[in-house]
């Protein structure tokens, strides 16, 4: 079993950052990596009703 990685995006990034490096990291590494709500195209959360 390999070990898990998480990649974590910056405040101005998005998952496809890691696209080159991911793919040298998986032969070692269980990789996961996700937008941030509003990041890469994801929507932002709906705000909550007052």
């Amino acid at each position: 079993m390999k070990p898990a990685l998480i990649l974590l995006h910056g405040a101005l990034g998005a998952v496809q950052h890691f696209d080159s490096i991911a793919s040298v990291l998986e032969d070692q590494y269980t990789v996961y990596r996700f937008n941030l709500y509003g990041h890469g195209g994801t929507p932002l959360p709906e705000a909550p009703s007052a």
